[in-house]
């Protein structure tokens, strides 16, 4: 499994056990289903295991549509995982607008 994720969001939490929350895309464009998605969240569970320790000790996780949250006690964790293993979005390409705006 690659280890550079597409990086969704990164942001500090307050009042909680976890302070950061990390989202990265796993999945491709148009997603996958059944064990081909039961696989990736394995695949990632053991990346995760692997680079962090358990669950729940230093990480925590929450699947989502897209990919995956990942919260981490530590900035410490959260920034080696940035920096390690996250990469930008590709941008949106977007048809550009011709014409008159404002109305």
């Amino acid at each position: 499994m690659d280890t550079k994720y597409a990086l969704n969001y990164t942001k500090p939490t307050e009042d909680s056990v976890w302070n950061h929350v990390v989202g990265i895309d796993i999945q491709p464009r148009f997603g996958l289903s059944g064990t081909a998605l039961e696989t990736t969240r394995d695949q990632f569970l053991a990346f995760m295991t692997e680079q962090y320790g358990p669950k729940e000790f230093r990480y925590d996780l929450r699947w989502t549509d897209y990919g995956v949250d990942i919260r981490f006690r530590e900035t410490s964790d959260a920034a080696s995982f940035l920096m390690l293993h996250t990469k930008e979005k590709p941008p949106t390409i977007t048809t550009p607008y011709y014409g008159i705006r404002g109305h």
